[in-house]
């Protein structure tokens, strides 16, 4: 099981006094010396934390893979071809809870301009078949599932969040119909890991994982790597980045 390591929230702290402190290469750096083995960033078309001229420092000076995410459209995708990535995911767009559309002609459309382009494409998608399908129609070998569900379930049932302002309203249920539905999930999320694979498909996940419920996610599945960042970040307050690093890999073994 490996770790890609999301950096942004770095640039979030970094924005929020508009100064080069902390410095985003440096998150880099001690990201991948800690075991990371995938660094991973999002372009945001207003620029809100990652900016292109981070993504072309960090993939020129990184020694592993470097994986950015954005929702697509002709702007920004050239210039993230520029900088030559391992692999650009479309995501969708800010605020949109849920995995991509791949009924878009604009999905479409931002598809074949990356393949054309020679970069490794990847795509974000709900853990259904009929869209695991539809990516392998587009040829596409790279999928992340999005575990936004699992992840909001388990923490519904397993943490103080539902006492919280973030309480999500569609989840005040009975406890036996939540952990009826956080089972269902993690089935769907390893049979769907199971069958992408079986097309050829390299099958990474994220959405909420963090150090509680990672590793009932990963734990006989055919998921290769997980895109971690809040709660790495988070837990980099008090720990340090490198120690909250280390203690990922040793909970995802």
């Amino acid at each position: 099981m490996l770790l890609g390591v999301n950096i942004d929230h770095v640039a979030v702290l970094r924005e929020a006094r508009a100064m080069n402190d902390p410095d985003i290469l440096m998150a880099a750096y001690t990201a991948i010396s800690a075991g990371a083995n995938q660094i991973t960033l999002r372009l945001h078309e207003d620029r809100r934390h990652i900016n292109e001229d981070d993504i072309a420092d960090i993939v020129r000076h990184s020694k592993v893979p470097v994986n950015v995410e954005c929702s697509g459209g002709s702007e920004l995708l050239e210039i993230l071809v520029k900088a030559k990535p391992y692999r650009i995911t479309l995501v969708p767009h800010s605020g949109e809870d849920c995995g991509l559309n791949l009924h878009s002609e604009q999905i479409a459309s931002d598809i074949e301009f990356l393949q054309h382009s020679g970069v490794r494409v990847g795509l974000f998608i709900e853990p259904v078949r009929e869209i695991i399908d539809m990516a392998n129609d587009f040829n596409v070998r790279s999928i992340e599932l999005r575990t936004g569900t699992y992840s909001a379930l388990f923490a519904t049932i397993r943490s103080n969040l539902a006492f919280t302002p973030h309480a999500i309203k569609a989840y005040n249920l009975p406890l036996d119909t939540l952990k009826s539905m956080l089972k269902d999930e993690i089935s769907k999320l390893r049979h769907m890991s199971a069958y992408a694979k079986g097309l050829g498909m390299n099958v990474t996940a994220g959405g909420g994982l963090n150090y509680q419920n990672v590793s009932a996610l990963v734990k006989n599945s055919e998921i290769s790597l997980v895109n971690i960042g809040q709660s790495i970040i988070s837990r980099a307050i008090f720990v340090g980045l490198e120690n909250a690093i280390k203690e990922m890999k040793e909970v995802i073994k």
